[in-house]
């Protein structure tokens, strides 16, 4: 947050981007799987560990035929259907994405490549202990420099692909379709932040109308709470050429790919592990939005603009690791301090669960699942937690 320091994000839109389509269909097919598990009362039971793969079979006339392949491990009721289940959740995200005209009726759904999850990982997963390895790191950036806790270019270009949506969802602008891409430039100051630029891809019918960059970018500052920051900057619209293939037509779409690309934009690592697809009894489920908490924790018992927090977890082990990764330099003196907090804030599994009120029910699953909701503001990661906040307190 150096002033001059530049920092680019990318966002590729919600749903609508090939990655994000195949990572969305796996967080809904989880949540969808974990609702149909409670209702059984076996939702305690219910694992999953999956992924998607999402391209073409071809093309018939007009119509793009899609095919879909879902892999993984996975302990569900013998009653569930899951090929219904599947397939159910590709409708409804075809339609909830705008790509109703992509022939799934007329492609594939495959998931032949589901098996159950290994005995010796689910007896880990069935005590309190971490049932896989990996190293997270998450962050907070306190206002004037952050927006919503994060990067102020994330969360700019999750504004812009959310007025695109409402545009095109709304026909104001027909020739536009639901693929693309943003990324935005901004530069820091001494006490706040400017946008330097905007190169926006998005999708579109062929050959559109004369004006139609213009009009994108004036409906985009129209309709978007931030137009003050949009209105000085450069504008890049389709500066790459026509984008009139698109979605399957034009790429495939793999989830967790982009995991961190979608909660950091790039800009920050994530760590090592993928995000959705997941039941609540995986490791990243459980260290993912508590190194986000602690982050914003740390930050707020120190006054700090900028804290990150990294965790470990080993496979077989009951308790994690954590240490402060990065700090607002005025702090970095606190860092001792704050390293020996964290030897005595909650470690295991079922602790972390209980400080950040995420217990294993539907709730939680749908929180989790909500992919293009990382940061809003209603998520327990996200929150001021006052327990931990006064168990820092106790201990610095």
């Amino acid at each position: 947050m150096t002033p001059d320091h530049k920092t680019t994000a990318e966002v590729e839109f919600s749903r609508r981007h090939p990655d994000i389509f195949a990572t969305t269909l796996v967080a809904r097919i989880v949540d969808s799987l974990a609702e149909k598990s409670d209702e059984f009362g076996k939702i305690n039971k219910f694992r999953a560990d999956l992924n998607a793969q999402v391209g073409a079979l071809g093309t018939n006339g007009d119509l793009t035929q899609l095919s879909v392949s879902v892999a993984g491990q996975l302990i569900i009721p013998d009653a569930i259907d899951l090929h219904s289940a599947v397939v159910d959740e590709v409708d409804n995200l075809l339609s909830d994405s705008g790509y109703d005209s992509f022939g799934f009726s007329n492609g594939i759904v495959d998931i032949e490549k589901i098996t159950s999850q290994a005995p010796a990982i689910n007896g880990t997963t069935n005590s309190n202990k971490f049932a896989d390895s990996c190293v997270v790191t998450g962050h907070y950036i306190q206002e004037p420099f952050g927006i919503n806790g994060t990067f102020p270019a994330l969360a700019l270009g999750k504004a812009i692909d959310n007025t695109l949506e409402k545009i095109i969802s709304d026909k104001d602008i027909s020739e536009l379709r639901p693929d693309g891409k943003v990324h935005i430039t901004i530069r820091y100051g001494e006490n706040d932040f400017t946008v330097e630029d905007v190169y926006l891809s998005v999708s579109h019918e062929q050959n559109p109308t004369n004006g139609f960059r213009e009009r994108v970018k004036e409906a985009i500052i129209s309709n978007n709470g931030y137009s003050d920051l949009f209105r000085e900057t450069k504008w890049y619209i389709n500066a790459g050429g026509d984008f009139s293939h698109y979605f399957v037509q034009a790429d495939a779409g793999v989830s967790k790919v982009k995991d961190g690309v979608i909660i950091n934009g790039g800009v920050h690592p994530l760590g090592t592990d993928g995000v959705w697809g997941k039941c609540l009894y995986k490791v990243s489920s459980t260290l993912i939005p508590y190194m986000f908490a602690l982050s914003r924790t740390v930050s707020e018992l120190l006054g700090a603009s900028y804290a990150s927090v990294t965790g470990v977890a080993r496979y077989g082990q009951r308790d994690a690791t954590f240490q402060l990764e990065e700090i607002d330099s005025l702090f970095e003196y606190h860092r001792q301090s704050i390293n020996e907090v964290l030897k005595r804030v909650p470690r295991s599994r079922d602790e972390i669960r209980e400080v950040l009120r995420m217990p294993v029910n539907r709730e939680t699953y749908r929180l989790f699942n909500d992919v293009s909701g990382f940061h809003n503001q209603d998520k327990p990661w996200k929150k001021s937690n006052s327990e931990l906040l006064q168990i820092f307190k106790n201990n610095y």
